[in-house]
């Protein structure tokens, strides 16, 4: 009985070691990074929009001190330059997680071949003991006890092929799944890669001519 229960133990157990790793080092969290970097910078940039207060800009431009205005302009940069030090992260973790996958794929393959040697194995094993079950001897009060044993092992035994059948299934399952999500990881690489080399420098170049827009309004009304 117990053969049969350390029957595919170890390949069962053999798939923790990374999904342990993703599930130890992952902070709640972690994802939203970038989508916090993109709330700050807003509300940093609004900081400095001029449709924001309803007070009298030519009131705002003496009250608004150059320094503090200034200042604001250095907040909205470092709030940009913060933005790609989160998209650097975003890039680092799925690049990281490509190689998790690629761990995970192998240890699934691994598991789907290793249990489809093992389950004939045990299936060779049953049909030798249901072909050798020890007859009954009316002349020994042992025997039906011998043979109850016997069948009792049989059925357990069966009983774990069907789970072994079950997680080999499961495997099967999980793999065109595990395929999705190295694409899916691919993609996010790229996208946040396109984000750093194009989208965040145009979103800085517009902030600078904003600002330029801005100084130069504020100019023409002082003069």
């Amino acid at each position: 009985m117990e053969e049969a229960n350390s029957f595919g133990q170890q390949i069962g157990s053999s798939i923790g070691s990374i999904t342990a790793k993703i599930t130890d080092t992952t902070r709640m969290g972690d994802i939203d990074e970038v989508g916090k970097g993109l709330d700050e910078l807003l509300i940093k940039a609004r900081e400095y929009d001029p449709n924001v207060s309803k007070q009298n800009p030519l009131m705002r431009f003496f009250t608004d001190r150059v320094a503090k205005l200034q200042n604001k302009f250095r907040t909205v940069d470092s709030a940009v330059d913060n933005l790609v030090v989160r998209v650097d992260s975003q890039i680092m973790l799925f690049r990281n997680r490509l190689g998790d996958l690629d761990a995970i794929e192998n240890e699934n393959d691994n598991k789907h071949t290793e249990l489809g040697k093992l389950i004939p194995q045990i299936e060779d094993r049953i049909a030798w003991m249901e072909a050798n079950t020890p007859a009954l001897d009316p002349n020994n009060n042992l025997s039906a006890q011998e043979v109850g044993d016997w069948n009792n092992r049989i059925a357990y035994a069966q009983k774990r092929v069907d789970d072994l059948r079950r997680l080999q299934v499961l495997c099967e399952l999980q793999g065109p799944q595990i395929m999705m999500m190295k694409t899916n990881a691919n993609g996010l690489v790229s996208k946040f890669g396109e984000l750093k080399a194009t989208t965040i420098p145009a979103m800085k170049m517009a902030f600078s001519l904003y600002i330029m827009n801005l100084e130069a309004e504020r100019g023409s009304k002082m003069a």
